[in-house]
């Protein structure tokens, strides 16, 4: 994931009004941003610049699902149908999109082990990246 897929989904947060609008959203992406940068300065976790992508991404699209209920799994059946469509010309790494994905689905829980055909790759990093945005 890079940043011209950024720009794609913070495009498409911004057309949905971020779910709930745009201050929460932007709020949690900038503190989520904070704490990795603060983990990755302990070498609590290794920096990784797709990472820090993915985290930005899954901020600002955690609560696209709203107003439906629960919004976290309307959120993530919509990005999932949408996402490989908006990026079909650079599609997204599994593994990216897997942690993505789930990062939205885990914002308020951490119930799931599998929603709809994405596989989560890698659990370990994806519960990483999806507690910072819990926080």
């Amino acid at each position: 994931m890079n940043k011209n897929h950024l720009k794609i989904l913070t495009n498409l947060a911004e057309s949905r009004n971020y779910g709930q609008g745009a201050a929460h959203a932007l709020q949690v992406s900038k503190l989520s941003l904070k704490i990795y940068d603060e983990l990755v300065r302990l070498k609590l976790i290794n920096d990784n610049p797709e990472d820090r992508v993915i985290l930005e991404a899954a901020a600002v699209l955690h609560d696209i699902g709203h107003p439906q209920e629960p919004h976290h799994e309307a959120g993530f059946d919509f990005l999932a149908d949408e996402i490989p469509k908006l990026t079909s010309s650079e599609p997204i790494s599994k593994a990216a999109l897997s942690t993505l994905l789930s990062s939205v689905l885990w914002h308020n829980e951490r119930n799931y082990l599998k929603r709809g055909s994405v596989e989560i790759i890698d659990r370990n990093h994806t519960e990483k990246i999806a507690a910072i945005i819990r926080v």
